[in-house]
């Protein structure tokens, strides 16, 4: 009877203090604002607080929420399955509330995170990822951006096959950009850093350690890199040739057109022709040095699977050197070549030939 009694004259007082003030207090008589909850007891002999409607996820998904019940908010018990654009976010149970179009799942203390763009746990595929755009749309195919819970990174792609996969056919990747004087004021950076020096525009990489940077240049336009090479032995009878070099689709070998040894007048050659095709290539010679002065350059211009003499060397006494560059116009690529040979007395047979190609890029 006592409940009772006090039960009707809390409703009496809250709808009294509603028609006097416009505002609603529940176990108070004076509400400090719409709707002001005091707790009757504070030793915890008694539940308190407030109890929001409690309803299954896929209850979300109907038509009775409009733009009428933006800031409702319930607590769902459980994940709504199959989701559609309402309930794409309330994949697990906790409290939502509606933004007009979305539920939206309520984190933390205060509101929680009230983007649409907000993350979800996908337990199936080992990784959380971003369910919506800012706007609230699914997001389409390469605008993924997931972490997996072995801490791998993927951007625009879902199933990243690195620690950072980025994967974009519409935009670039742009390392950090700075000045020397930037770089050097870098605290402990760790060996393999990137970045790109604006003084010098070239990309620098560490190759020391994170205690003592060492920043070197990376290979730029300017810059020959050697790709292919070899060290083989003198080709000493009629036909003999050295192991083929293979480059892009260029092929280069020594041949000896003599039976005897590398020796006086022009007795081997630097040849060379295409793995398939033919193109088009200009030969220039840059210096040469042999004991006799048997040097001749040659080369045709066309250039196809027959090999071809590209220059031709015939040496005595103790040393040979050749350099020169071939032109590939057809595939607008430049290579150098650099031949070394020297013996005691003759170089010819067991004496060791350096035969290099490098692509210049």
């Amino acid at each position: 009877m006592q409940k009772f009694i006090t039960t009707a004259y809390l409703l009496v007082m809250a709808v009294f203090s509603q028609s006097i003030f416009g505002q609603v207090g529940i176990n108070t008589k004076t509400p400090n604002a719409t709707l002001d909850i005091t707790p009757k007891t504070t030793d915890g002999s008694k539940p308190e607080g407030l109890l929001i409607p409690q309803l299954d996820g896929n209850s979300l998904n109907t038509a009775a929420y409009g733009t009428a019940q933006k800031g409702v908010i319930v607590y769902a018990k459980s994940a709504a399955s199959p989701t559609d654009t309402k309930t794409v976010n309330v994949t697990a149970e906790g409290y939502y509330y509606f933004d007009g179009n979305v539920w939206q799942k309520m984190t933390g203390a205060a509101a929680g995170d009230t983007t649409n763009d907000a993350w979800i746990n996908d337990t199936a595929n080992g990784l959380v990822k971003l369910g919506a755009k800012a706007d609230g749309t699914a997001r389409t195919a390469g605008t993924d951006i997931v972490v997996k819970d072995n801490g791998s990174i993927g951007i625009g792609t879902g199933n990243p096959a690195a620690a950072l996969d980025i994967n974009s056919t519409v935009g670039t990747f742009v390392a950090p950009r700075m000045s020397t004087t930037q770089r050097d004021a870098l605290v402990l950076p760790p060996k393999g850093s990137l970045i790109y020096n604006l003084d010098i525009n070239k990309y620098e990489v560490n190759l020391g350690t994170n205690a003592a940077p060492f920043w070197d240049q990376l290979n730029t336009a300017t810059s020959p890199i050697a790709l292919k090479g070899s060290i083989v032995d003198a080709p000493t009878n009629i036909g003999d040739t050295s192991p083929v070099i293979s480059i892009d689709n260029l092929k280069f070998r020594l041949v000896n057109s003599n039976s005897a040894n590398l020796n006086n007048a022009i007795t081997a050659y630097i040849q060379f022709s295409t793995a398939s095709g033919t193109i088009n290539t200009t030969f220039r010679y840059l210096w040469g040095y042999n004991s006799s002065g048997y040097v001749s350059t040659g080369g045709a211009p066309s250039v196809n699977t027959t090999w071809q003499n590209m220059v031709g060397f015939g040496v005595r006494d103790y040393a040979s050197y050749i350099q020169g560059i071939l032109t590939d116009s057809t595939n607008k690529n430049m290579y150098r070549f650099t031949f070394y040979c020297c013996g005691a007395g003759v170089c010819g047979a067991g004496n060791i030939i350096s035969f290099v190609v490098e692509k210049i890029i």
